[in-house]
């Protein structure tokens, strides 16, 4: 069927075209190129001109994308691009026909009304069978370039060609498996926490750590959290799994301030987590439930999803604040309008990015940065953390020449299980009793000496 407003394939008509095509090009043993068009670029004018004009610039991109691709290209819309398949096509032909389109975008568009627009919408490609798996079936290849279409549609990335090759699809195909195991790897045990000490660098002192899950499978190996936490968003789980995180948090401190009655733990939450009123209320529940002061809880946000996500943010920060739970920003200073976030969030601590921290002696900009976000956080009654400290020389002036007092990484500790972070508290606080006594003896004689 025919897409009325741009005289085109529908979707389905497109696909079903494209697969008929496909086949009797594998018969032949030939190669066929397929091309989209997104054309996210024109929806988001429409609250800037009038649907009609939406229209008028869709029909034209259609008219442009037409006239610079070979004769037999066979064009039709989906939800987010306008898709070309073109058969009979060598590798060799890619790069002119990407570099003609290009061009043809450059040029603006003018409006029936006489404006002036410039639309630059991002070409996707990909060569059929190519590299794609399964070739023999066109609904595992159409499947393929799906993915593909809706990782680009993701990337925020200022190129305007996307061309699907090995590594991508290697990537893509694993992230399908992790999307599909994930979903099962906290009711097989396959996830823990491992927890990286906050330390006072004055004097080497632990006094609290950040809850980092990890997540060893059996079909994938250890998997970067990066990823898996990205997965985990995409899929739902990410809830469940900061949950899973806090629970297993309470228990730490439910070992730790027998030892020290300051210990406190740290918990990341991404954008998914602070959207929801649900979730927030969750966390509410197992705080207060939790048997330790909400104090003991410090939970981490990245300035990104500060900036992007902000009034929800701020929502869902204040309930947590006002229960009395700190709030961290985390990764401060990559982002674009931090300052203003100082004075609307309800923040206790500032956690200086590593990237800093790791370029100070590097950069005189980078250190600068570092000694500027101590004096601010200071101005403004907060704490400040510097992140990815490496070497004593690092630590050493972090503490001497810019004041910052805390600070986390691979110096101190690596991010450590339980098991092996509880005798270190342990043993500092069987310290601290000892410098007790020790003070305790020193001073006796001096008190004695005055009531005499």
């Amino acid at each position: 069927m025919i897409d009325l407003e741009l005289g085109i394939l529908n979707r389905s008509a497109f696909f079903s075209e494209l697969k008929t095509s496909y086949l009797h090009g594998r018969k032949n043993d030939e190669q066929a190129l397929f091309i989209a068009l997104e054309y996210d670029c024109v929806c988001k004018l429409r609250s800037v001109i009038s649907t009609e004009h939406v229209s008028f610039l869709l029909a034209h991109l259609v008219d442009i994308f037409k006239a610079h691709l070979p004769e037999q290209a066979i064009l039709g819309r989906s939800l987010k691009e306008i898709n070309a398949y073109i058969p009979h096509v060598q590798l060799a032909d890619l790069n002119q026909i990407i570099q003609r389109l290009q061009n043809a975008f450059e040029m603006p568009i003018y409006l029936p009304n006489g404006r002036m627009v410039e639309v630059k919408p991002k070409l996707l490609s990909a060569f059929l069978p190519g590299i794609l798996e399964e070739p023999e079936n066109p609904d595992t290849v159409i499947n393929q370039l799906a993915m593909f279409l809706g990782y680009v549609d993701q990337l925020e990335d200022g190129k305007s060609h996307f061309h699907l090759d090995e590594q991508t699809l290697s990537y893509l195909n694993k992230r399908i498996k992790i999307d599909r195991l994930i979903l099962g790897a906290q009711a097989n045990d396959e996830l823990y926490v491992l927890y990286q000490p906050k330390v006072d660098i004055k004097n080497n002192r632990i006094i609290g750590a950040e809850a980092l899950v990890r997540w060893s499978s059996p079909e994938l190996g250890l998997v970067s959290p990066e990823l898996f936490i990205e997965r985990a968003e995409f899929t739902g789980m990410i809830q469940s799994l900061s949950l899973y995180v806090l629970q297993d948090a309470i228990d730490l401190l439910d070992k730790a301030r027998v030892h020290d009655q300051h210990f406190s733990v740290n918990i990341n939450l991404t954008a998914t987590c602070i959207e929801s009123g649900y979730f927030i209320a969750e966390l509410e529940h197992y705080v207060r439930n939790s048997g330790h002061p909400a104090s003991a809880f410090e939970f981490e946000i990245t300035e990104t999803v500060a900036i992007k996500h902000y009034e929800t943010a701020l929502k869902g920060l204040q309930r947590l604040h006002s229960l009395g739970c700190k709030i961290a920003l985390d990764d401060f200073g990559t982002g674009y309008s931090c300052l203003s976030l100082l004075s609307k969030l309800p923040l206790d601590t500032l956690k200086i990015d590593k990237s800093f921290v790791g370029n100070m002696f590097d950069s005189v900009v980078d250190i600068q940065i570092v000694k500027t976000v101590v004096a601010l956080a200071q101005a403004c009654n907060l704490n400040v953390i510097a992140e990815g400290i490496e070497t004593e020389e690092q630590a050493d002036v972090l503490i001497r020449e810019l004041g910052c007092r805390y600070g986390q990484g691979y110096y101190f500790k690596r991010p450590i299980h339980p098991v092996k972070l509880l005798p270190l508290i342990q043993a500092q606080s069987h310290q601290d009793g000892k410098r007790k006594v020790a003070v305790a003896k020193t001073l006796m004689p001096k008190i004695f000496g005055r009531v005499n």
